[in-house]
C-alpha cells in the first residue's frame, strides 16, 4: 500500500493468487474452505448480499482458472515448471485468467 496524492493505492492484490495456489494444491476440497473464510471476511463489515456477491466475485474466476488449468497443462505435478512446452498454459491459467475475470466482474458490478 502506497500513497500517491491524495488516495492510498494497492500495489499488489494477492488473495486472489492465494486462492488459485490453494485450488491448484488442493483442487475442489479447497472450496469450503475458501467460501468460509471469505463469508468470515467480509460478512460483518458489509452484509449478506455483499458478501455473497464478493464470494461469486472469487469463486468464478478461481473455478475457470482452476479448470483450464487442469485440462490445458495436464499432469502438473508429473512436469517440472522448466518445462517450456507447458510454461504459456501456465502463464494464461494462472496470471491472465483469473486477474482478467476477476477485473471484468468487478467492473461489471461497479455499471451495476
Amino acid at each position: 500500500v502506497t500513497q500517491l496524492g491524495d488516495g492510498i493505492v494497492a500495489l499488489y492484490y494477492l488473495p486472489l493468487s492465494f486462492l488459485l495456489t490453494l485450488m491448484l494444491f488442493f483442487g475442489l476440497e479447497a472450496l469450503p474452505g475458501v467460501v468460509v473464510s471469505l463469508f468470515l471476511r467480509y460478512y460483518p463489515s458489509v452484509g449478506l448480499f455483499e458478501t455473497v456477491a464478493g464470494i461469486l466475485h472469487f469463486i468464478v474466476p478461481l473455478v475457470l482458472s482452476w479448470g483450464g488449468y487442469r485440462v490445458f497443462a495436464p499432469r502438473r505435478n508429473m512436469t517440472a515448471y522448466g518445462d517450456i512446452r507447458l510454461m504459456g498454459q501456465r502463464i494464461f491459467w494462472q496470471v491472465f485468467c483469473p486477474a482478467t475475470l476477476f477485473l471484468l466482474l468487478f467492473q461489471f458490478a461497479v455499471y451495476l
